[in-house]
């Protein structure tokens, strides 16, 4: 009974463990992808302004 307590808490990692780096891979460029975006319209922003 143990043993397969243990190795159905192995599983539950692993899968909790494989979510997050899928929800890393997914999310993070895509965040990045909004930051930049926002570093770019404040960019434009300012140009707007300096003209």
């Amino acid at each position: 009974m143990q043993e397969t307590s243990s190795v159905l808490r192995w599983a539950i990692g692993g899968l909790l463990l494989l979510a997050v780096l899928a929800f890393l891979v997914l999310f993070l460029p895509a965040l990045k992808a909004q930051m930049k975006y926002d570093s770019i319209s404040r960019d434009y922003e300012d140009d707007g302004d300096r003209w």
